[in-house]
């Protein structure tokens, strides 16, 4: 048996989410795969693919591992807590901030009214995704719809609330000792 462990190390948009997605099921349609580890690393993104990504994660029928090796910024911090287990580096952190939209081109009142109802929503799905999952405060989730300031917290502090079950360097070798395989998306 193997230890899969797939990098992503990207934002979070249609064709990145696209290409992990692609690379997760291509791992877990493999005949060897004892332990599947996403090594993972991201600014954010779209807020609609991080919800779609996390609901996506959920629906997987393999236990899945996410281990921060960086930076896990905005949106990806829904994203990261679709795992059944979480883990971190160290030196890895979590951010907290506003979430924010970006338009393309020339917007009517009625395109404009669309997205404040698609961010609020994603805002509000973030939120309860944070509070189902973890003990993060209302302080620090408040910073998604700007009513607080921006927080940053470090491994340790992660692990106190609940983002992370522990804080490790993963080994060179698999669980008991089984051998790695090394993926990216």
């Amino acid at each position: 048996m193997t230890e899969y462990r797939l990098t992503f190390s990207n934002d979070i948009y249609p064709d990145t989410v696209t290409i992990f997605k692609n690379q997760l099921c291509n791992i877990l349609a493999l005949n060897d795969v004892e332990n599947l580890i996403v090594l993972f690393s991201s600014d954010g993104g779209s807020t609609d693919q991080s919800v779609a990504l996390y609901t996506f994660i959920q629906s997987i029928n393999f236990p899945i591992h996410m281990h921060a090796i960086g930076h896990i910024g905005s949106v990806a911090i829904p994203v990261f807590l679709s795992a059944d287990k979480r883990t971190a580096d160290p030196k890895a952190r979590f951010f907290f901030h506003e979430y924010h939209w970006t338009f393309d081109g020339q917007q009517t009142l009625n395109r404009i009214n669309e997205s404040v109802q698609r961010l609020r929503n994603d805002i509000d799905v973030a939120q309860e995704i944070i509070r189902e999952k973890t003990e993060v405060s209302d302080d620090v989730i408040m910073a998604i719809d700007g009513n607080r300031p921006p927080a940053l917290l470090q491994s340790t502090e992660a692990l106190e609330v609940g983002i992370i079950n522990d804080i490790l360097n993963l080994e060179k070798v698999g669980s008991n000792g089984s051998k790695v395989q090394n993926w990216s998306a």
